[in-house]
């Protein structure tokens, strides 16, 4: 694994939080303990019916894409992702993300629009920044809060604090706020290319 040029694994091993590996023999023996439960329960009551509803050669991809439930990829799949470009969509990333949090968003203006006497409690564009960021909070935890899922949470929250807090914050600000709580919160993003990537292709469009 220390070869030189070749994939550093201790990096990506200690990026992942990882500090032991193992595995579990096939046997007779194996017995489940217990049916599973929280939200990967939950994943995979949503991912069987995904499964159920969808035409069987796309429910795979279906699958991996709404909840990252990548079990019925093959090798021949990952060939043709990659190979094609796309792999990077398989994994719940920031588009997932970005994506549910503005349709709840969307949701609450719509409620908004039906009972406007809404905003005489809280103005609407503080309540679809909590809409937002309760469907990101919700959606992250349904992917199992892997990393890049995290660090997208942490800043679609930076970006709507300042909704919520009724701050003028420009493109800059809430860039920089976003890069400051994400390595807060996980100093070794660094390793990561999907760090870089976002944070670079956010600056390039500012």
């Amino acid at each position: 694994t220390l070869n030189p040029g070749g994939f550093d694994y201790e990096r990506h091993a200690l990026e992942k939080r990882i500090a032991a590996t193992g595995y579990v023999r096939d046997g007779g023996g194996n017995v489940e303990l217990a049916p599973g439960g929280g939200i990967d329960a939950l994943r995979l009551r949503v991912s069987d019916a995904i499964a159920a509803a969808v035409d069987a050669p796309r429910a795979r991809f279906a699958q991996a894409l709404a909840v990252g439930d990548v079990r019925g990829l093959d090798g021949e799949d990952w060939h043709v992702l990659r190979a094609t470009g796309i792999a990077h969509l398989i994994a719940i990333s920031g588009l997932h993300v970005g994506l549910v949090a503005g349709f709840g968003a969307l949701l609450m203006r719509g409620a908004y629009r039906a009972m406007p006497r809404l905003g005489l409690g809280l103005p609407l564009p503080q309540a679809a920044a909590f809409a937002a960021l309760l469907s990101a909070m919700g959606y992250t935890a349904l992917a199992g809060f892997a990393l890049p899922t995290v660090r997208t949470l942490l800043m679609i929250a930076a970006a709507l604090l300042a909704v919520m807090l009724r701050r003028a914050f420009d493109p800059v600000q809430a860039f920089a706020l976003a890069l400051i709580v994400v390595l807060l919160a996980d100093p070794l993003a660094v390793l990561n290319a999907g760090f870089w990537l976002s944070f670079l292709g956010v600056a390039w469009l500012l």
